[in-house]
């Protein structure tokens, strides 16, 4: 019933991206995505989190417009742990003020959706593969702010000023 990406991306279109969170599989990784038991984990729902590098609109297809579906998005992931290995997701939906771009720096993003195949792309100077999962939307991660350690906040407070004013 699932087997084509278009019926994926209608069915993950129903549910909301807290509903997909609730099932995702988080110990289906890169690595098991792509290696040699990958068939096992189609259809599964997986996440995908790390650094978007790049997010193209790819436009639709009569079968989707007729369910809605105007726009699609490919946005490629890049993981922490596969830092030179991407994602490719499938995306139909943006969150407000991301806009698509060849070269994104400093966001990090994820998406729960589920794991289709592994998709064959052309790379600067040969061709890769990557696993292909297709999701409803990105969801950003705002960067979270370093926790303050007393005994740094100490230092910079008090013994750093003190000590510039007995050296001046």
């Amino acid at each position: 019933i699932f087997s084509t990406p278009c019926s994926r991306l209608l069915w993950a279109r129903k549910f909301k991206p807290e509903q997909l969170a609730q099932h995702t599989r988080k110990e289906l990784t890169w690595r098991l995505l792509f290696g040699r038991d990958r068939t096992r984990y189609r259809g599964e729902i997986v996440r995908v989190e790390g650094r978007l590098k790049r997010l193209i609109w790819i436009g639709s297809n009569k079968a989707l417009e007729a369910q809605g579906v105007k726009d699609l998005y490919e946005a490629w992931i890049f993981g922490r742990e596969y830092f030179s290995n991407p994602t490719c997701v499938i995306v139909s939906e943006l969150p407000p003020g991301l806009e698509p771009a060849e070269d994104i720096r400093d966001l990090m993003v994820y998406v729960d959706g589920f794991y289709f195949k592994r998709y064959k792309y052309r790379a600067v100077n040969d061709t890769r593969l990557a696993p292909l999962v297709i999701g409803r939307t990105l969801i950003i991660q705002r960067p979270t702010a370093m926790p303050v350690r007393p005994g740094e906040s100490a230092f910079d407070r008090l013994f750093l000023p003190t000590l510039l004013t007995v050296l001046f």
